[in-house]
C-alpha cells in the first residue's frame, strides 16, 4: 500500500495485488476535486477506483467490508 503523486494531482491510497491495483480517494465534506484519481487511471486504466465520502460510497459501507477492494 502506498500514496501516488505527480505535481498537484494525488490519489489517497493504492493498493497493489499480485494481478491487481486499486486506487482509493478520500472525500470528507464539500465535494472536491477528483482530478488526481482521473490523472492515475489514465495512466494506469486496468486499476479500480474507489471513491469514499461525498461523491462516492459512504466510509460505514467500506469499513464494513461491502465494497470490492479488486472489483
Amino acid at each position: 500500500m502506498f500514496w501516488w503523486r505527480d505535481g498537484n494531482d494525488e490519489v489517497d491510497y493504492v493498493i497493489a495485488g499480485k494481478d491487481a491495483v486499486t486506487a482509493i480517494e478520500v472525500k470528507s465534506g464539500r465535494v472536491k476535486s477528483t482530478n488526481g484519481m482521473t490523472r492515475f487511471l489514465v495512466e494506469n486504466p486496468h486499476a479500480h477506483p474507489i471513491i469514499i465520502g461525498s461523491t462516492g460510497c459512504g466510509i460505514e459501507e467500506f469499513l464494513r467490508g461491502e465494497i470490492e477492494l479488486f472489483g
